[in-house]
């Protein structure tokens, strides 16, 4: 029984896995064409994988075509379809290699439906390779580039000479942009401003725009020869000595003498600085232009179709485009030197389009104080506004401040002072760069700050003036951020009383002269007062009158202390600015205790009164009388020069000292002689010892 149970099993499973076999291979199986892997290059959320088969002597950095279309078809050879999910203009196409690296590439031809772009693979395609284009990315710039993308070249796309790509020696240049091509006069000659171009082993010449072969034209009418070259050289262009270039063509005028006889245009070209090809006769009477390939393959140079030649006496570092003679006028057409081996690297197989998964984080921005409206920002070069939270990819982003001012109202100003970011601070830039990691919370806080600023008038008068734009009057207190801000009277005078005008003087700033400027730039720092002062309206004074520094007396001074005191000067200008204090003798001693220059103003006052702190230090172990000279400089408002002159006069006494008295008999002798010559201590005396004597005789 037990034997039949297990047979039955056995044919059970048996015939169960044929089943699943059957199945299996009668069911479609699907392979999706678009798969979800990591994203190495963070913002393109498409790309697809192509193979590249190597050929000898490729290397790094090879140029390679692709013609890529919007829209969707079968991806072979260079063409390749984004199926719709790319930019109108493919700003966002990039080729990149296998660690997501993006290469060099040239956009050479665009149409609504499709670019040509030249890449520069940064690959070595001597060997087969795997290369990825990507797209998808709506805010992707264009990073198109000839430069960087070929050997050299020229697109002649600007009426401008690209100065830092070429040098003219001699005549003169024009430049057609619609038709690719530059003139240069007759006799001229330009070259690649760099003489140290390293050529690759294998390169080729070609026109940058259609791929075609080089093109050169000569026109002239004159009587006589002439040549005009393009070169490939290692030295400046010359006809006196036969310095024509590594490789080169162009177009030669000769006289031509059989019937009919004169002078014409025929092709020529060359290598190893010789004349080895001449075209056919009579190929232009006045005009002649042709298009040819320069290429070399190793040691060997060719004119393709016309010559080759094997040339190891030097290697080409620069370009010449010239004329002699009585070529004329000659014109180079736009062309592109890239790397070129014969065969190409070919294209291999196209993968299927791959979707990557998004790696993001989160951004979030606020702003301090909170309440600041319509701060703007820009985020990856795109303006946002704050508060503001999303989600980014991961990898590096931009912030950039809009406004580094803010201006509320008349009376609030704030100015931009730093970035927090997670409530630490992270830069006082108004750029900044970070980087985003998967799953990541990053809190960023746009600090702006400004200080209180309470503005008054002396004496009290309501006196309007202009800051930023705003007319306001004093007094009041307005907000300003750190930073100059322009300050501008508009009340010049005004009537104080019934009986007495005042004029505007100056700007004060916690009691620190500024300007007497009607416009004042100044600098908010940190919390302020600043001041319009106003002095009585009157015709300018001559010098003054009185400018008297008084006599200053300490008396007792005891040695190796230190007292303070003050120096006061009187005068009757309207304002003074003492500049200097100097002590003539016993410098050491004196200290001045306020920054100079100071500004005084004698106000309503007859006579002002101006006031310095100064400090006396006595030295150790000196002891007497002084009188120490000190002189005080100033400058009054018509900038005229005055001093007085005056004393600081002391007497140094000794430190009390203090010391155990002993009482020996010179001592007891010394002090009686003191009381005796007091004449109440000695009545007092005599009364005593009357009273002693008289109570001692009733007790006996």
């Amino acid at each position: 029984m037990k034997r039949k149970l297990k047979k039955h099993l056995s044919s059970a499973l048996f015939l169960a896995v044929v089943l699943f076999a059957l199945i299996a291979d009668f069911t479609p199986f699907q392979v999706p064409k678009a798969y979800a892997v990591q994203n190495p290059l963070p913002g393109w959320p498409y790309r697809k994988r192509h193979d590249i088969v190597g050929a000898t002597g490729a290397g790094i950095d090879y140029q390679v075509k692709f013609r890529v279309y919007r829209g969707t078809g079968t991806d072979s050879a260079n063409t390749v379809y984004l199926n719709g999910k790319c930019q109108e203009d493919f700003d966002d196409v990039r080729f990149t290699d296998s660690q997501g690296n993006v290469f060099s590439h040239w956009v050479q031809a665009r149409t609504s439906d499709y670019a040509d772009i030249w890449v520069k693979v940064g690959v070595d395609l001597s060997v087969n390779q795997t290369i990825y284009v990507y797209y998808g990315n709506p805010n992707a710039q264009s990073i198109s580039n000839f430069d960087a993308t070929f050997v050299f070249g020229e697109t002649w796309e600007s009426p401008n000479l690209n100065t830092g790509k070429w040098t003219v020696e001699a005549g003169t240049i024009t430049i057609d942009t619609a038709a690719r091509f530059i003139t240069l006069s007759a006799g001229g000659a330009m070259r690649s401003t760099r003489t140290d171009i390293v050529f690759p082993a294998n390169f080729r010449v070609e026109r940058a725009i259609n791929d075609e072969g080089a093109r050169i034209a000569a026109s002239s009418s004159a009587s006589g020869w002439g040549i005009a070259a393009f070169s490939i050289t290692d030295r400046a262009y010359a006809e006196s000595d036969g310095s024509r270039g590594i490789v080169w063509f162009g177009c030669q005028r000769y006289y031509y003498s059989y019937s009919p006889a004169g002078y014409y245009f025929r092709r020529t070209c060359g290598i190893g600085h010789n004349i080895d090809y001449y075209g056919s006769d009579r190929e232009g009477s006045s005009y002649l232009e042709w298009a040819a390939y320069l290429r070399r393959q190793g040691d060997t140079y060719m004119v393709e179709g016309i010559r080759t030649e094997t040339y190891t006496s030097s290697e080409p570092n620069r370009i010449y485009f010239a004329t002699a003679s009585a070529s004329g006028t000659a014109k180079l057409w736009d062309f592109k030197i890239r790397k070129y081996v014969s065969p190409e690297p070919s294209h291999g197989e196209w993968y299927p389009e791959e979707v990557l998964e998004s790696f993001k984080g989160t951004v979030n921005i606020n702003i301090e104080p909170s309440w600041l409206p319509n701060v703007a920002f820009k985020i990856d070069q795109i303006t946002q506004y704050a508060p503001y939270s999303a989600e980014l990819e991961v990898g590096i982003h931009n912030l950039t401040v809009i406004d580094d001012r803010l201006v509320i109202n008349a009376t609030h100003t704030y100015t931009f002072k730093c970035w927090k970011k997670d409530g630490a601070l992270y830069s006082y830039d108004k750029s900044i760069e970070f980087t985003l990691a998967q799953g990541q919370s990053i809190n960023f806080i746009i600090v702006y700050t400004s200080y209180e600023v309470t503005i008054v008038s002396s004496p009290e008068v309501n006196a309007s003036f202009e800051c930023g734009g705003w007319e306001l009057a004093t007094p009041t207190t307005i907000y300003r951020g750190p930073g100059i801000h322009t300050f501008q009277i508009k009340t010049l005078t005004k009537y104080y009383n019934s009986t007495h005008m005042v004029k505007f003087f100056g700007w004060f700033l916690n009691d620190i002269f500024i300007t007497t400027s009607e416009t004042a730039n100044i600098y908010i720092e940190s919390n302020s007062t600043l001041k319009i002062v106003y002095t009585l309206a009157e015709t300018p004074q001559a010098p003054p009158m009185t400018f008297r520094a008084q006599l200053v007396t300490l008396g007792d001074v005891a040695a190796g202390t230190t007292k303070d005191f003050v120096i006061t000067v009187l005068f009757d200008q309207n304002a003074i600015t003492i500049t200097k204090i100097e002590f003539q003798l016993k410098q050491e001693w004196f200290t001045v205790q306020e920054p100079l220059p100071k500004q005084a103003s004698r106000g309503m006052e007859t006579i002002g009164t101006a006031t310095i702190q100064a400090e006396l230090k006595t030295p150790e172990n000196m002891q007497g009388y002084y009188s120490i000279p000190f002189i005080v400089t100033a400058i009054t408002p018509q900038d005229l020069k005055i001093t007085t002159a005056s004393y600081v006069t002391f007497t140094i006494t000794a430190k009390p000292q203090i010391s155990e008295t002993t009482l020996t008999a010179g001592g007891f002798i010394e002090t009686m002689t003191r009381l005796l010559g007091n004449p109440i201590l000695l009545l007092l005396l005599i009364a005593l010892i009357i009273w002693l004597a008289s109570y001692s005789l009733k007790k006996h």
